[in-house]
C-alpha cells in the first residue's frame, strides 16, 4: 500500500470521527433544549395545582364578592324602608291637615263614642299631629242623659309621648290641655245621681274586661291617670236640683267659677274615686 492510500484512509477516518462528534454534540444540545421544556411544563402544572390549593385563590374572591353584594342589598333595603316610613308619615300628616279629612274623622269619632258610651258626643274637628305626638279635638260637646250640657271644650289636646302608657285596662297620660270650655256637674233631684258619676261609670265599664272573673281571681279596678293637666280659660259649675238656693252667703249647691287657669297634677281615677292636686288655680 502506498503512502497516498494510507493518507486518504486516515483522512476519511478523521472525517468520520468529526461527523460523529458533531452528531453527538447536536444530540446533546437537542437533549439539553428538550429537558428544560419538559421541566418547565411540569413546573407549570405543579404551579397550577398549588395555585388552586392556596388560600388566596378565586373561590375566596367569589365568597368576598357574595358578602359584599349581600351587604349592599341590605343597605339598599334599609334605605328604602326608612324612605317608605318617612313618606307614609308625611303623607298621613298632610292628609290629616285637610279640613275635609278632619271633619270626616271627627264625625266618625263622634258617632262611635256616642254609640259606645250612651252619651251624646259631638266633635267638630279631629287632628293627629304625628311630629308633635298630639291628638287635638276641637269644639267637643258632651250632653248628659237628661240632655244637659255636661262638658264643653273649645280645645282638648292630648300628648302621646314616650311617657304615655296604655297597659291592659290602665291608661297613663303625660299631658292634657283643656282650653276655652266648661264642666257642668248636675245632681238630679229625682235620682240624686250626679251626671258626671254616670259618665265616669261608663268609662270604668269600658276599661274593665267584659268577661266576668271569679271573686278570688278578680283584679283591681282600672286606673286612669293624667300626670299633668293644663287649664286655660275654663269654667266650672255645680247645680244640685234638690236643695233651695242660699240667698245669704256662698251657695254650695249652686255656683259657677269662670276664667279658671292653672295646673292639675296627678289626676287619678280608680273606680268611683277621684284624686287630684290643684296648683296655681286662678
Amino acid at each position: 500500500m502506498t503512502n497516498k492510500q494510507k493518507n486518504t484512509i486516515y483522512y476519511k477516518e478523521d472525517n468520520i470521527d468529526k461527523e460523529k462528534q458533531e452528531n453527538s454534540s447536536e444530540n446533546s444540545s437537542e437533549n439539553q433544549q428538550k429537558k428544560p421544556a419538559e421541566i418547565s411544563n411540569e413546573d407549570l402544572v405543579k404551579s397550577d395545582e398549588t395555585a388552586t390549593n392556596t388560600p388566596d385563590n378565586t373561590p375566596k374572591r367569589k365568597d368576598r364578592g357574595f358578602v359584599w353584594k349581600s351587604f349592599v342589598f341590605l343597605l339598599k333595603t334599609l334605605k328604602w324602608t326608612i324612605f317608605s316610613v318617612v313618606f307614609l308619615v308625611v303623607l298621613i300628616t298632610a292628609l290629616l291637615a285637610i279640613p275635609a279629612v278632619q271633619t270626616f274623622l271627627a264625625q266618625k269619632a263622634s258617632f262611635e263614642l256616642s254609640k259606645m258610651m250612651g252619651f251624646e258626643i259631638t266633635i267638630q274637628k279631629l287632628t293627629l299631629n304625628l311630629f308633635n305626638q298630639d291628638l287635638i279635638l276641637k269644639n267637643v260637646l258632651v250632653l248628659d242623659r237628661q240632655k244637659h250640657e255636661m262638658i264643653n271644650l273649645g280645645e282638648l289636646r292630648i300628648n302621646f309621648d314616650k311617657y304615655t302608657v296604655i297597659k291592659g285596662s290602665d291608661v297613663l297620660l303625660d299631658k292634657v290641655l283643656l282650653k276655652n270650655g266648661s264642666v257642668n256637674l248636675i245632681t238630679d233631684k229625682n235620682t240624686n245621681d250626679m251626671n258626671f258619676d254616670k259618665f265616669l261609670t261608663v268609662i270604668d265599664s269600658l276599661m274593665t274586661p267584659s268577661t266576668p272573673q271569679p271573686k278570688k281571681k278578680r283584679k283591681r279596678a282600672p286606673v286612669f291617670t293624667i300626670k299633668r293637666a293644663l287649664i286655660e280659660d275654663m269654667a266650672f259649675s255645680y247645680n244640685d236640683q234638690k236643695p233651695d238656693s242660699i240667698k245669704n252667703g256662698f251657695d254650695y249647691y249652686h255656683f259657677r267659677l269662670d276664667k279658671l287657669n292653672g295646673t292639675v297634677d296627678n289626676f287619678l281615677l280608680v273606680g268611683d274615686t277621684i284624686q287630684l292636686k290643684i296648683n296655681d288655680l286662678k
